[in-house]
Formats: structure tokens, C-alpha cells, sequence
């Protein structure tokens, strides 16, 4: 009674399509997550449990970090955002392991960097 007396629910309306509406666009995933849990509060029914919470979060991700992540079931929240982190941070430091050109980079991958072999030839014996 106190909250909506203080808090009008055309207010808390309005923060909780801001949380349903959040994505991180060109924003760090720091940043975004920082919105993200700035948001949540005002939308407890949306995240009423750890695997809606977490889909929300992925949901809003930018889309080049989403694909980058690896497809795995995440156990918690703090799983999923340290990932999109990492991935991000990857990026932004030009990691060779995403070639946008050639997929991921593997150990021993020699594509780009062909240098012809020098033949070396055994002098005939007389």
C-alpha cells in the first residue's frame, strides 16, 4: 500500500516495459548489466526465478556476442554474464580465435601464412 502510494503504478508500469524493452545495443556488457540489475527490481514477476532472469539477460545481449557464446546450458547467472564478458573482451582485443573470415582460428592453422618451401637439391657426386 506504502509502494503504491509513493510508487504510482503507472511509474512501476513504465520501469518494467524499460526492463522488457533493455538491450545492450553498443553498450558494454558491463554497462548493460549494470541496467539490467538497475532495472530488475522493478520487474520481480519477470525474473520470478533464476532461468527466466537468465534468458532475460540473454535476450537483450547484442546479437554478435549471442552468437559468439558458446551453446552451453548455463547454471547460473553469474556463468552467463562472466561468458558474455569474456566474449566481448575477445572481440575488442582482436582475438585470433574469432576470424570473422575463416571461422574459428585452430591450433596449428596455417591459412594466411603459406610461405613456398625452399627445395634444397643434393649436389651430384662425381
Amino acid at each position: 500500500m506504502i509502494k503504491d502510494h509513493f510508487y504510482p503504478i503507472s511509474l512501476q508500469k513504465a520501469e518494467e516495459g524499460e526492463f522488457m524493452q533493455l538491450q545492450q545495443g553498443s553498450i558494454s556488457v558491463l554497462r548493460y548489466a549494470s541496467k539490467f540489475i538497475e532495472l530488475l527490481r522493478f520487474a520481480p514477476a519477470f525474473v520470478a526465478d533464476k532461468r527466466l532472469k537468465m534468458n532475460r539477460f540473454e535476450a537483450g545481449l547484442n546479437p554478435t556476442i549471442k552468437e559468439r557464446m558458446p551453446v552451453l546450458q548455463y547454471t547460473s547467472y553469474v556463468d552467463l554474464h562472466d561468458t558474455a564478458v569474456n566474449v566481448e573482451r575477445a572481440m575488442k582485443e582482436g582475438s585470433n580465435y574469432f576470424n570473422e573470415q575463416r571461422g574459428p582460428k585452430r591450433k596449428g592453422d596455417n591459412r594466411g601464412n603459406f610461405r613456398p618451401q625452399e627445395q634444397y637439391h643434393r649436389p651430384a657426386r662425381n
